[in-house]
């Protein structure tokens, strides 16, 4: 073999080297292009999220401030509930000394009733006599 078919036999198989990598090249500015789709996909994904983590910050704000109101409100009723508890400890106390009066005023009724007994049946039984003295009075005249 002679230069010229030798360099003939290197430039062939450069030939078919070239091919190759244009093949190659074919293939990566492909993947390239799928790449390059697949990262807007991503992009507009990410900016979709972006969007509903805005929502989400939204939505976590208006929770906090019904959480500060519900704490208010629940401070008020605490507060409401200790003046109840008060006015409570008030009543059940003027309730005490007044319902200790009644039952002293209905012990004082149970012992007058019970000294001033004897004395009423006496008084009956004296009514009773009289009245059975004026019937036959009656009677006789």
């Amino acid at each position: 073999m002679n230069n010229e078919e030798k360099i003939l036999s290197i430039l062939e198989a450069m030939q078919g080297s070239i091919t190759t990598m244009q093949g190659s090249i074919m293939t990566m500015r492909g993947n390239i292009t799928t790449m390059q789709g697949n990262i807007t996909t991503m992009q507009g994904d990410i900016t979709t999220m972006q969007g509903d983590i805005t929502t989400m910050q939204g939505d976590i704000t208006k929770i906090n401030n019904r959480l500060d109101m519900l704490e208010s409100e629940q401070s008020e009723i605490a507060a409401a509930v200790k003046r109840i508890d008060r006015s409570v400890l008030l009543i059940e106390n003027e309730h005490g000394r007044k319902i200790g009066a009644l039952f002293d005023g209905y012990q004082a009724s149970l012992d007058r009733d019970k000294a001033i007994e004897p004395r009423v049946t006496k008084l009956e039984r004296t009514t009773d006599r009289l009245g059975l003295e004026m019937l036959a009075l009656r009677q006789a005249k």
